[in-house]
């Protein structure tokens, strides 16, 4: 007689069938055991909270408009990812703000057609640049702050044409020639990315 067991992996669900008699065996068992939980770890990552109060916020209501964070942010016509923002907080390390989805954007006929999805790089782009706003108007440097790297970088939903994407960046490191910080988007109070850029002065 046999006896099925299930081991889980990330991606796979393997069915194995063992004699009973292995019921009884257990050094045996627990050995064979073992080399399956070493072959396929079972890893739950779980979304972080949001960064950001939004609740407390008038999402519609930017502090800072298109025009200032121009006069900050030298990406133009198709780069230019960040419509606003409404709260900027150096004391607390916290700065919101956010990009108004159109769906006159350069990616919507081809990314993907019938179903566009804004690419997830462009995400990572938009929380850039609200950093990149943090950046200069806390330490009145005037170069251009670019990717220095990301790291755990995760998407957990989509954002579409006539979304307002909300950015949220919480700054973990600054110095002359660097600054990190932890990022978020979301969208409807759902969390779609999060990540940590790394900004350094080129």
């Amino acid at each position: 007689m046999f006896v099925k067991y299930i081991f889980i992996s990330l991606s796979d669900n393997i069915l194995i069938d063992m004699p009973e008699t292995y019921h009884y065996h257990n050094k045996i068992f627990f050995r064979l055991f073992s080399y399956f939980h070493n072959q396929f770890t079972i890893k739950v990552v779980m979304p972080q909270e949001i960064l950001a109060d939004l609740n407390t916020l008038d999402l519609n209501k930017s502090i800072v408009d298109i025009e200032t964070i121009r006069a900050i942010i030298p990406h133009r016509y198709e780069m230019e990812q960040l419509s606003g923002i409404v709260k900027f907080d150096p004391e607390q390390g916290i700065i919101v703000g956010y990009k108004d989805v159109s769906p006159n954007e350069f990616w919507v006929r081809g990314h993907i057609p019938g179903r566009p999805l804004m690419p997830g790089v462009l995400m990572l782009e938009a929380a850039a640049q609200l950093c990149t706003y943090y950046y200069k108007k806390t330490t009145q440097d005037d170069r251009f702050l670019g990717f220095g790297g990301i790291d755990k970088v995760k998407f957990r939903g989509k954002v579409v044409p006539g979304d307002k994407l909300i950015l949220i960046a919480k700054n973990r490191e600054l110095r002359a020639r660097r600054a990190i910080f932890d990022t978020q988007g979301v969208v409807d109070g759902k969390l779609v990315f999060e990540g940590v850029i790394i900004g350094m002065v080129v």
